[in-house]
């Protein structure tokens, strides 16, 4: 066809198509490449293939940087000093005397019978698997990958979901709370303790045959762990280590396009399901050991990967489309829709080729940035540097 149309000669190279498309007027085009200018020339805009000075980064992230300790200096007090919003009461067996026989009702519920034991996995080594564990895959991506700013996505990312599940969890459980299954070892009842209290909550020896009772009953002196076993829902183990392990799960995914368009090695997939088991296996010892009751358990678990779905999608353009996961947002810029395979780990299906012919893939809808031209294999997405 005539150039002067405006139209290509579908006989003409790749390279010359997208010269030809950048070189004659288009208005719409041009306008977005200047308000793309005009966004990246503000005082705390960057761009991505650009390793930032310290102070860059800061004026970048030091509102979140502020986020975090605020959120773990309003949680950590909520947590230790704060009461439920109500008093709890347990069933508990009522002796019942006669004039001729005394006779026991048992109304203790089995589930809360268990005995205390310690438990099977520390908290330190909790804490030492749940960030070590994603922190150190993360950098070892990079010696591939090699991006400052991708670093600093993945980082980021995983700290707002270990943070923001966290604190959920610990205003879930300082507020609502619920008995653990070895709550009656821990508190050894004895109504007759009830007495000296003069039962200023009024909710001793109520209900149905009078067998609800309140802390107020428990011969422990031990107040610290009389109120973790009232602090058992949900389960901040669990939330820990579900939010990590599925982070890394997600971010192993978008890396090493294991769920992509061409066949993945089994390995990968291992490596995919690794993470998981480990916070399924975390979670078994915490019934085991009689610390949680299976919907603790579940509870935790909903939160924490809720929260890490939630944190990789601020840091990345998409959770699942192999397209686009893997490439680090922009915090001033949209996503222009562009397919960049330089952000991957892994070379298997030319991912990292740079005349991979995914690099001019069109990803349509996921931003006004994106430059859709045509060129000898169809219609791509003009890369930005292009413009």
């Amino acid at each position: 066809m005539d150039q002067r149309s405006g139209n290509l000669d579908p006989t003409r190279s790749s390279n010359s198509s997208i010269t030809a498309a950048t070189s004659r007027p288009q208005p719409n085009a041009n306008s977005k490449a200047r308000r793309l200018s005009s966004m990246c020339s503000t005082r705390d805009s960057y761009i991505v293939e650009k390793r930032p000075t310290f102070g860059q980064w800061i004026k970048v992230t030091w509102l979140d940087i502020l986020t975090i300790f605020i959120i773990g200096a309003v949680a950590f007090p909520v947590y230790y000093y704060s009461s439920p919003l109500g008093i709890r009461v347990f069933p508990l067996d009522v002796q019942m005397n006669t004039s001729s026989t005394s006779t026991s009702t048992s109304v203790i519920p089995p589930s809360f019978a268990y005995p205390a034991r310690p438990q099977t996995v520390s908290n330190w080594l909790i804490a030492f698997v749940a960030i070590a564990s994603p922190v150190a895959v993360i950098l070892l991506t990079q010696l591939r990958i090699r991006s400052f700013w991708d670093l600093n996505n993945a980082i980021l990312g995983f700290f707002y979901a270990l943070l923001i599940s966290s604190a959920f969890q610990a205003t879930t459980k300082a507020y609502i709370g619920g008995f653990r299954p070895n709550f009656y070892d821990v508190c050894q009842p004895d109504t007759n303790h009830a007495e000296g209290t003069g039962n200023k909550t009024g909710l001793n020896g109520i209900g149905f045959r009078r067998d609800m009772w309140t802390s107020d009953v428990c011969t422990t002196t031990d107040a610290g762990k009389l109120r973790n076993a009232m602090q058992g829902f949900p389960s901040g183990h669990t939330t820990t280590m579900v939010a990590a392990m599925v982070y890394l799960s997600l971010y192993l995914n978008a890396k090493l396009k294991i769920f992509a368009n061409y066949h993945t090695p089994l390995w990968k997939l291992i490596a995919f399901v690794l993470p998981i088991l480990g916070a399924v296996l975390l979670c078994g010892t915490l019934i085991i050991d009689n610390t949680h009751s299976w919907y603790d358990i579940a509870g935790g678990a909903t939160i924490g990967a809720l929260m890490s779905f939630a944190a990789f999608r601020m840091v990345y353009p998409s959770i699942f489309d192999w397209r686009i996961n893997h490439i680090p947002l922009n915090r001033n810029v949209p996503f222009d829709g562009c397919s960049r395979p330089d952000f991957v780990a892994t070379a298997r299906a030319g991912w990292r080729s740079s005349t991979r012919e995914n690099n001019n893939i069109s990803v349509p809808d996921l931003g006004h940035e994106g430059l859709q031209v045509e060129n000898a294999n169809g219609s791509g997405t003009l890369n930005r540097a292009a413009l």
